[in-house]
C-alpha cells in the first residue's frame, strides 16, 4: 500500500506539472498575441462619460471615458502619452470581483481608485509605476475602478469611504 501511494503522488504531481505549463504557455502566447496587436495601432473605442467624485462633500468633476466591455477593460489606458488633469476613465465590471489591475503599456503614473457597487471608494493605490507588470490588488471586492491622472487623490483630498457618480450614465 506505501508503494500505491508514493506512485500516486508522483503521478499527481506530473499531472500537475503538466497541467501547469500548458496553462502557463497559452496564457504567455495568447499575452503576446494581445501585446503584438495593441503595440501595432489597435484602436478601441470607449464612450465619453461626466464623472462627479463626491470627496468629503466636496464635489469634483472629471471628463472621461467608460471601460465596459473585456475589450476596453484590457486597453484602458494603454499608450497615452498625458492625461489631462481633469480626466477620468471608469472601469465597469458589471458585478463585484476581485480588484486587481497593471500599468503594462501606460506611460503615466496613475491613481487607482477602487470602489464597490454603490459607487464607494474602498480603496486607493496613489501613484502608480508607469508600464510595471505588477499587479495593483483591492483587498476586497469591487465592482469599478477609476482611474485619474497620480497625485490627483492626494491633491483634491479624495479617501477611502468618498463615492463617484455618472452624470450622463445610460446603463
Amino acid at each position: 500500500m506505501k508503494g500505491f501511494g508514493f506512485r500516486f503522488a508522483l503521478v499527481f504531481a506530473a499531472v500537475f506539472a503538466v497541467l501547469f505549463m500548458f496553462v502557463w504557455f497559452y496564457l504567455s502566447v495568447v499575452s503576446q498575441a494581445e501585446a503584438a496587436t495593441i503595440e501595432r495601432g489597435q484602436q478601441v473605442d470607449f464612450a465619453p462619460a461626466k464623472i462627479e467624485i463626491n470627496a468629503s462633500g466636496k464635489i469634483h468633476c472629471f471628463n472621461g471615458e467608460l471601460a465596459l466591455s473585456p475589450e476596453q477593460h484590457s486597453f484602458g489606458l494603454m499608450f497615452r502619452k498625458e492625461i489631462p488633469a481633469d480626466y477620468a476613465m471608469v472601469f465597469d465590471f458589471g458585478h463585484l470581483r476581485p480588484g486587481t489591475m497593471w500599468m503594462k503599456n501606460t506611460f503615466v503614473s496613475l491613481d487607482m481608485l477602487f470602489a464597490d457597487e454603490n459607487r464607494q471608494i474602498t480603496f486607493i493605490a496613489a501613484n502608480t509605476t508607469p508600464q510595471s507588470e505588477d499587479v495593483v490588488t483591492s483587498p476586497e471586492p469591487i465592482r469599478y475602478v477609476l482611474e485619474v491622472p497620480g497625485g490627483t487623490a492626494k491633491r483634491l483630498g479624495i479617501n477611502v469611504g468618498d463615492s463617484f457618480s455618472l452624470r450622463n450614465e445610460k446603463h
